[in-house]
């Protein structure tokens, strides 16, 4: 659904562009990587290749964070075996 939420650019794109410093912007050093700029690489698609770029995200922030809650939990200390 983010491909059809907005008509604009990034925020920092379009903040660039409106204050006039978007001639300064450089490549990034992940723009070859299979989900750069929004895309994903190989689907020919533009609406497809956002929308996997978005659930490929959203899965891998997901499984990061939850990993990431697993590790970090509480290890709740129960009763032990003399009843205190």
């Amino acid at each position: 659904m983010s491909y059809y939420a907005s008509n604009h650019p990034d925020g920092l794109n379009y903040v660039a562009g409106r204050i006039g410093f978007l001639s300064t912007e450089r490549p990034h050093n992940s723009d070859g990587s299979p989900f750069a700029g929004y895309a994903t690489r190989g689907v020919g698609n533009a609406q497809l290749s956002g929308g996997l770029a978005g659930v490929v995200g959203v899965l891998v922030v997901g499984l990061a964070g939850g990993g990431l809650a697993w590790l970090l939990r509480r290890r709740g200390h129960g009763p032990s075996e003399d009843g205190r």
